[in-house]
């Protein structure tokens, strides 16, 4: 493959050429070092877990034959009581077969063995704990083997008191073959051992495969374990116990390694590098040559000169030179506008300020025309008769804002100037805005509507003592920047109606559930400063679906309406009446108002409903089921208390409906 001298002499070329070639080959080895590495970690991570979790099984399996085994045991203690003597109950031990037990042995408090194993041997230190046991409480010891080379005893000892007040212990040796299985059930290729802790030590109760085979069959060094730990303080006031499942074969990232250090894989690797670096190459021909043409044409754009590049061929390159171009030849005209408007932008980005992004707009329009005078009235309010201004003068630092009564007639010619219009400005014009300007020693006038939404929200003003040139290139940039103002302004409106719309109900006008939460932690905080009593009341009309389905959802809303205007009117201005979806209202009652006040309440509230309604001709007869919950006694944040209100307002409808609960 040649390489054009352009290519070759192009200091970007060689460099992309270099990068590529070092972005291929330090990918490719960090990708093969990592992919081992994050192997290695998944399979070490994944086998880990695999065996917690089979700890954790055998753990669980223990517990619960342990758990089997004690109810067995206090069954047939609770039949103690029947028999004669505590011989019978023994005698019922070994008739029962009990295969979970290897033996049963019954001892008073002060050690001596009452029936069992005559010459069972109990640890001082062990009688001491179990003298301290309750009635019918439970408990794991772990005493040495009298056998040599056996695991230890496994006793679950239970105290019993009989209806003679005589207090026995119970102590049942666990059969190994019950509590942990046989050894030749378990894989053969895991271990799995059962520790006891205390403190720093650990007693071994079982283990499946003893040292000597474990060994012979791998490396310590390659066992990989995982341990789960099995809580038995809570139900026999044990120590915990430790589980412990080694795996006896290798990990599976040896394999990986294996294949990662063959032949095959290098091979593989260096071809590819090959392929990559032959193909970067010939694509940094195709792209360097129309890159360095770019290039070129970019730095005469930073030196000021805007003349075309051209790139020969249907590439997209030459695309990319004939919009260049095209770009090239408008940036001199817009740089200095943009720059203008990003600073305004930043500031409507950064905070809606209606005042000063009136100033700042003004500034820029002081440095286009300094000779002239502006004005930015905004609406302010809406009146039957007129509409109020707030008129701001650039160029007279010590003229302040004023605002000015601009009639109806006024506002309808304003908004008919469309893109701008040049009038004279005179003192006995029947124009406010154009006697202002007047006095203020201007000759001539520019007026723009600003518009948002097809109604006019502001006007720009631009005065001179000399006559405007209507096709001058600055009107496009004052309009602009008029649109900026109009921008902030539908901003802050947006702004206001979203709060007014997110925490206000659309049809009734009520607080909807946002508000109310805010408004009844306002009362939990109060009643907690004034140690008064809250209530929230959850109120549901009766059968309004009927009214919905008889008479049509427009009837069902003017129904909900007036039953708002109806909480309102008996409630104080210090409650909150808000409505929580479909038919449901719910009424917070605060203040320091006693029990039979608030009850008053309630009663007036059902009589208002039960009033006749008048809609579309047909005369409404309504009741309603209220619940009531009442702060602290029935919930301690908003949200038990409303749910506690609901369930008490359900209860009144299951009680016929038309009460309150």
């Amino acid at each position: 493959m040649r390489i054009s001298d352009t290519f070759s002499n192009s200091k970007i070329g060689q460099r992309m050429a270099l990068l590529l070639a070092i972005a291929a080959i330090i990918p490719a080895l960090l990708m093969t070092l990592l992919s081992n590495q994050k192997f290695n970690q998944l399979v070490t991570n994944y086998e880990h877990k695999l065996l917690v979790e089979k700890s954790r099984n055998y753990a669980l399996s223990a517990f619960s034959n342990l758990v089997f085994a004690r109810n067995r045991l206090e069954h047939l203690i609770q039949t103690s009581d029947n028999y004669q003597d505590i011989e019978d109950i023994f005698i019922n031990f070994t008739q029962q077969n009990i295969l979970m037990f290897q033996s049963v042995t019954t001892v008073a408090n002060d050690g001596a063995i009452i029936n069992g194993e005559s010459d069972k041997h109990i640890p001082i230190e062990a009688l001491q704990s179990l003298v301290k046991l309750k009635a019918n409480k439970s408990t794991l010891m772990v005493w040495p083997s009298s056998k040599k080379n056996t695991p230890p005893e496994i006793n679950l000892i239970l105290q019993h008191v009989s209806n003679t007040k005589r207090s026995t212990l119970f102590i049942a040796k666990i059969n190994p073959h019950y509590l942990w299985g046989k050894k030749q059930d378990y894989p053969s290729n895991m271990s799995l051992c059962a520790y006891q802790l205390n403190k720093h030590l650990k007693t071994k109760l079982f283990c499946s495969t003893e040292p000597n085979e474990r060994a012979n069959n791998q490396e310590p060094s390659e066992l990989n374990s995982g341990a789960w730990e099995l809580f038995l303080a809570g139900e026999f006031q044990s120590k915990p116990w430790l589980f412990e499942t080694n795996r006896l074969y290798p990990m599976l990232s040896s394999d990986l390694k294996t294949v990662i250090n063959s032949k095959a894989y290098i091979g593989i690797t260096l071809l590819s590098l090959l392929i990559v670096g032959l193909l970067s190459l010939i694509q940094i021909r195709k792209t360097m040559v129309p890159l360095g043409h770019l290039v070129d044409g970019t730095k005469r754009i930073a030196s000021g000169d805007f003349s075309p590049i051209n790139i020969s061929g249907k590439s997209e390159f030459s695309e990319l030179a004939g919009a260049f171009n095209n770009m090239s030849s408008r940036i001199k005209q817009q740089l200095t506008t943009l720059q203008s408007f990003s600073s305004i932008d930043r500031e409507i980005a950064s905070k809606i300020d209606v005042e000063l992004i009136i100033s700042l707009v003004m500034q820029r329009m002081q440095v286009l025309k300094p000779d002239s005078l502006f004005c930015i009235a905004c609406l302010e309010e809406e009146s039957t008769s007129e509409m109020q201004f707030n008129c701001t003068i650039a160029g007279y630092e010590s003229l302040p804002t004023m605002r000015l009564p601009i009639p109806t007639i006024e506002v309808n010619a304003i908004q008919s100037y469309g893109k701008g219009r040049i009038k004279r400005s005179h003192l006995d014009s029947d124009f406010e805005h154009e006697r202002l300007m007047a006095e203020l020693g201007t000759h001539y006038l520019w007026t723009f509507p600003i518009f948002w939404q097809g109604e006019l929200c502001a006007f720009l003003s631009i005065g001179g003592k000399e006559k405007f040139d209507a096709n001058d290139a600055h009107w496009k940039e004052f309009r602009e920047l008029a649109n900026r103002v109009a921008t902030v302004i539908s901003a802050r409106t947006r702004e206001q109606k979203l709060l007014l719309e997110a925490q206000y109900d659309n049809l009734t006008g009520l607080p909807n559930r946002i508000l109310l939460q805010d408004r009844l932690q306002m009362a939990i905080d109060h009643a907690d400063q004034t140690e008064t009593p809250l209530w929230v009341v959850f109120l549901d009309l009766d059968r309004f679906k009927y009214v919905n389905d008889s008479l049509g959802h427009v009837a069902g809303d003017n129904l909900l309406k007036e039953i708002g205007n109806r909480l309102r009117s008996e409630t104080r201005e210090v409650d909150t009446v808000a409505r929580f979806g479909g038919d449901e209202f719910v009424i917070v009652l605060s203040g320091d108002a006693g029990e039979d006040i608030q009850i008053s309440v309630l009663n007036r509230i059902m009589v208002s409903i039960g009033e006749p309604i008048h809609i579309n001709g047909q005369e409404l007869v309504n009741t309603c089921s209220i619940g009531v919950s009442v702060y602290p006694n029935d919930g301690k944040n908003a949200e038990s208390l409303i749910k506690n209100a609901d369930i008490a307002m359900y209860r009144a409808k299951e009680l016929g409906k038309n009460n309150y609960q």
